[in-house]
């Protein structure tokens, strides 16, 4: 073989253990070695000797048959089935277990083996999903080839056939070798073979794409975030030596993923937690902590972090580190050998996931209950002390202290999450202060989308050194000038990272007068076919259907975009952003009657979901049906009864149906919700003036006056009413 062809050669692991014997010897047994296998005598952990497990109704039944594993249960057409078990998924500390379906699918039992209980258990108690919804074990949600295949096999191929919505997923080993990591060996194991006994390459002639070293953390990150990480494909390929940011697009730190302050709240991987740390952004590596081949940490408890927080911390890799004693009460402020003194239970809050895996938070937060008491977040202190309050344990902080606690991004983020109206300046601040996080500035460029000065944060931003700040700075510009989008965002149509090309595309869809395609330009064309093929990579998502519909509407592509949203729906009928999308594109193209009938069979599905009938309340009233829009969104006050907004609609409508008690209910509740919204002080203002109720008309003007003190209204409408009282109508 050429050169070419051998650096993209894959080979047996074995072969690697001729040569890496310490390593391949510390890798087995190994959570990557173990991540995926066939089920047999050798490998299934649980127990099928003619067991049942009943959970809501239901009866699953583990047995043998030969030599083979089987389950009875419940299939896609809601009777009961005998299923081989064809893999064991995980090792530890529980084992699920996979069975082929036709179309090439492996699907993932919700029953699971707990490895250290030694029981089965549901991953979803108090819940049973019929046959036809998605998270059933047959479902979309439970198939290994889109959830969970990426990650558990070494250079696999998903090989999604979308007309056909089948599989033919292909592997080069089932589990997590050697590759998976270090990229293909083909061209390595020629060298050394042709070398002889005793070759020791520099790292740029072991003729591997990806070389990794203990002293340089980028390489290791990137070798270790695809899988580590809740993020989105960008490409089908199922190896490139490129960038993390070439192939994937990380989540940014937004609910419901993680918490205000950063702390994860849904199961986010490592990746997005760790790259907010200052441990990440001081040089720290994965393979400091943890030895990447066992995967186990390197030193016992305490000891892996005072290999470098102790009285001899290595200054010359770390110079901000502070030389002390960590292992102290005076640092720790809890009995020595205690629960409360070790590293981990402080700054590693553990969140359990799948019921019983424990997880624990790699931004190494500093424990903060002063934030619990301000905005809800969790802490470290009260993880353990579940009898005391956050209170207690932020005064008993302040005391170990003798200071008020740093001010914390999480107030802003907390407040920006629910729209306060004086946080763009605030966010603006952290999105361009270079000592934070490149994923914490991202962050707050998402959230100022919601604020009309965003779009002006974020051209300054757009040439930022990190690709991150980059794509998220050019995320909903559509509020832009064409000439000045054009201007700006153009240029980046040609950046270096994939990431960042697609985000550019994007922000150019639908700018009056930028017909780029037209105009022969090449980076747009390329641009936007890599904004496609991202589209295609996660085509068996409803989430990439859903993306490529936006998309396709803001280019005015409103075919293409029904046809993308009905393609999400296709595959999750109950997708409900979709719903949503496809509905108001059929309103806004004069086919209301069709969204209506989607929204109505949405809700005979999902009637507890108050955000459809919300939907079909707004959009019967753009039908003129105000007696349907009364009822839609009365359910919906019902539903979200928080949402101030939508008491606001429904009291609108009351108010035009001849319904004066409603109205002033509703009304009144928005307000109270909101009461610095002027659109409902004067709403109230103006319903009170209707009813000839000049008092509570004039306290209601007063009060909008207050919030609007610039407006002119305001004062006209006081004038109006005071005209009126005077008339005595």
């Amino acid at each position: 073989m050429d050169g070419s062809t051998a650096r993209t050669t894959y080979v047996d692991s074995a072969v690697c253990a001729e040569c890496h014997e310490t390593e391949a010897d510390a890798w087995r047994g190994s959570h990557h070695d173990l991540a995926m296998q066939p089920a047999d005598a050798s490998t299934v952990l649980g127990d099928f000797d003619d067991t049942s497990f009943e959970v809501h109704g239901l009866t699953t039944r583990f047995f043998q048959k030969g030599d083979g594993y089987w389950v009875n249960t419940e299939g896609p057409d809601g009777e009961l089935h005998d299923y081989p078990i064809s893999y064991t998924f995980g090792v530890e500390p529980l084992q699920q277990y996979l069975v082929e379906f036709p179309g090439g699918r492996l699907q993932c039992l919700t029953v699971a083996w707990d490895t250290d209980a030694e029981r089965w258990f549901t991953l979803y108690p108090g819940q049973r999903f019929p046959p036809d919804d998605a998270l059933h074990w047959t479902g979309r949600y439970q198939n290994w080839n889109l959830m969970c295949a990426d990650c558990h096999s070494t250079h696999l191929a998903k090989n999604y056939d979308a007309a056909s919505d089948s599989y033919d997923t292909t592997w080069h080993e089932l589990n997590v070798t050697c590759q998976a990591c270090h990229g293909p060996g083909g061209e390595h194991v020629a060298r050394a073979r042709s070398s002889g006994k005793g070759w020791a390459p520099e790292a740029d002639e072991s003729g591997l794409v990806v070389t990794l070293q203990r002293d340089d953390p980028g390489p290791q990150l990137e070798a270790c975030a695809p899988c580590h990480s809740r993020r989105r494909k960008l490409t089908k390929s199922a190896y490139a030596a490129r960038g993390y940011h070439d192939d994937y697009a990380i989540e940014a730190v937004r609910a419901p993923l993680y918490h205000a302050d950063g702390q994860m709240l849904e199961e986010v991987y490592v990746l997005g937690s760790f790259l907010q740390s200052r441990m990440h952004q001081r040089g720290v590596a994965c393979s400091d902590c943890h030895d990447p081949h066992s995967l186990e940490l390197w030193l016992p408890g305490d000891a892996v972090c005072l290999q470098c927080h102790s009285v001899d911390a290595p200054l010359e890799r770390f110079p901000t580190l502070t030389q002390k004693s960590y292992a102290s009460p005076e640092h720790h402020h809890h009995e020595k050998e205690s629960e409360g003194a070790r590293c981990r239970n402080c700054h590693m809050p553990k969140r359990t996931y799948m019921r019983i895996d424990e997880r624990y938070d790699h931004s190494l937060p500093i424990p903060r209950p002063d934030l619990t008491v301000l905005i809800g977040t969790p802490n470290a202190c009260n993880d353990c002390h579940t009898d005391r309050s956050a209170e207690w344990a932020s005064a008993a902080v302040k005391e170990w202290t003798g200071e008020d606690p740093e001010p914390h991004r999480a107030v802003i983020f907390a407040a920006a999450r629910a729209a306060h109206p004086l946080v763009a300046s605030p966010l603006a601040g952290i999105a361009h202060d270079p000592e934070q996080p490149a994923l914490v500035r991202a962050t707050a460029l998402d959230l100022l989308s919601a604020y009309s000065s965003g779009e002006q944060v974020k051209l300054m931003a757009i040439e930022d050194g990190e690709p991150l700040v980059r794509a998220a700075a050019l995320n909903q510009l559509g509020n832009l000038p064409a000439e000045l989008l054009l201007e700006r965002v153009r240029p980046l149509l040609k950046d270096p990272v994939r990431r960042v090309r697609i985000a550019a595309v994007r922000a150019l869809a639908g700018a009056p007068g930028t017909a780029l395609e037209a105009q022969g330009d090449d980076a747009y064309t390329r641009a936007r076919t890599e904004l496609l093929e991202s589209y295609d990579a996660e085509a068996d998502a409803p989430s990439a259907s859903l993306n490529r519909g936006v998309y396709l509407a803001r280019c005015g592509d409103s075919t293409g975009a029904v046809a993308a949203y009905r393609r999400a729906l296709f595959l999750d009928r109950d997708f409900l952003p979709a719903v949503f999308n496809l509905a108001n594109l059929l309103s806004t193209t004069d086919r209301a009657a069709e969204a209506r009938e989607l929204l109505q069979a949405a809700i005979g599905r999902c009637p507890g979901e108050g955000e459809l009938h919300y939907s079909l309340g707004l959009l019967l009233a753009q039908m003129d049906d105000l007696e349907g829009t009364a009822v839609a969104l009365r359910t919906a006050t019902e539903l979200l009864s928080t949402r101030a907004r939508v008491h606001y609609n429904y009291g609108l409508v009351s108010q035009q149906l001849g319904r004066p008690a409603e109205a002033e209910v509703a009304l009144s509740r928005a307000a109270a919700l909101e009461p610095e919204n002027p659109d409902f002080a004067y709403a109230l203002a103006t319903f009170y003036l209707a009813e000839a109720r000049f008092d509570a008309a004039l306290d209601w003007a007063r009060r909008l006056a207050a919030l609007v003190p610039d407006a002119p209204g305001p004062q006209k409408l006081l004038e109006e009413i005071e005209r009126r009282r005077a008339a005595g109508r």
